[in-house]
This record gives C-alpha cells, sequence and structure tokens, in this order.
C-alpha cells in the first residue's frame, strides 16, 4: 500500500480506508486480490504518473511532488471557502427576496385603502 502512495486513515466505519499522501484520494472495500498501484491509476495523481518507487524518487521529483500535493490541498481548502460562500450569498438572495415580498404586499395593502 505504501509503495503506491497511500497510508492508513480507517475508522470503525471504514476499517480499511487509505488515503494517497499526494492525491489525497481515498480507498476502502479492499480485497485481497486488489493491487494498490493499479487502484491508484484510476485517477490522475502526480505520484503515480511518475511510476517509480519511492525509493526510486529523486530529490527533485520529491521536491515536485510536495509542491503539487500543496496545490491540491490549497485547492481543495479554496473549493471549501468558494461552497461556504455561494451558500451564504444563497441565503442573503433569499432574504432580500423575501423583503421584496413583504414591501410588495405592504405597497399592495396601501393602494387598498
Amino acid at each position: 500500500m505504501a509503495e503506491a502512495g497511500f497510508y492508513f486513515v480507517g475508522t470503525a466505519n471504514e476499517p480499511d480506508l487509505a488515503r494517497c499522501y499526494y492525491c489525497r484520494r481515498e480507498l476502502d472495500g479492499w480485497e485481497p486480490t486488489d493491487v494498490p498501484w493499479d487502484e491508484h491509476k484510476r485517477r490522475e495523481c502526480p505520484y503515480i504518473s511518475l511510476n517509480k518507487t519511492p525509493q526510486d524518487i529523486t530529490v527533485e521529483e520529491a521536491f515536485n511532488l510536495e509542491a503539487e500535493r500543496q496545490c491540491a490541498l490549497l485547492k481543495k481548502a479554496a473549493d471549501t471557502v468558494v461552497g461556504k460562500f455561494r451558500e451564504h450569498g444563497q441565503e442573503q438572495k433569499q432574504k432580500i427576496e423575501d423583503l421584496g415580498c413583504v414591501k410588495q404586499k405592504r405597497a399592495r395593502r396601501k393602494k387598498r385603502y
């Protein structure tokens, strides 16, 4: 597993959960016949694309992998923040629309009198 970039992050609910250190892909439900390297190849990963064992990675490649890992982490964090911002925007939009409905109802009442 480790040679394919994975480390253990299992829980009581997912006792065989493993995560790639570089691309952050998580896999569980491992079968005895599963080949971690082959399972990992199904998604783009900078580590897997090198097609090297950890022992064969050069210092330069290790630095490049770490830079790509940091980019992946930042992208995930940014996606989370953007998602929260969009949710907040939707909430504010709904509040504004609700205020508009209230003002329209008040305007209609004033016209009746």
